[in-house]
């Protein structure tokens, strides 16, 4: 049997050059998969930093409860107590909010 010696070696030339072409491509692949798991643990690790709400410390009493309802009885001069039931249910609505979105 006679080998062509060219040809083989066209042939294994050829056949290299198709195995570094998709080492290359599948090299590509890594580093844009490995890319946007970088951007998308940024992007969680930012919605977790700014979801994170103020703590609210009371030296004396408790927080007001959430009752989906704030009635100021003077609208030009509310008190402490009802902005700050007001502020209450605002942050409950952010937390509801965010929840949703990250969902």
């Amino acid at each position: 049997m006679t080998v062509n010696v060219t040809a083989s070696k066209w042939f294994l030339a050829k056949f290299q050059s198709a195995i570094d072409q998709d080492a290359l491509s599948a090299y590509e692949l890594a580093a844009d998969v490995a890319a946007d798991a970088e951007a998308a643990i940024a992007a969680k690790t930012e919605v977790a930093a700014l979801s994170a709400g103020p703590t609210m410390t009371y030296t004396s009493g408790s927080a007001p409860a959430v009752s989906g309802a704030v009635t100021i009885a003077d609208s030009t001069t509310p008190t402490v107590t009802e902005l700050l039931d007001y502020i209450v249910e605002l942050n409950a609505k952010v937390d509801a909010i965010t929840a949703a979105l990250k969902a």
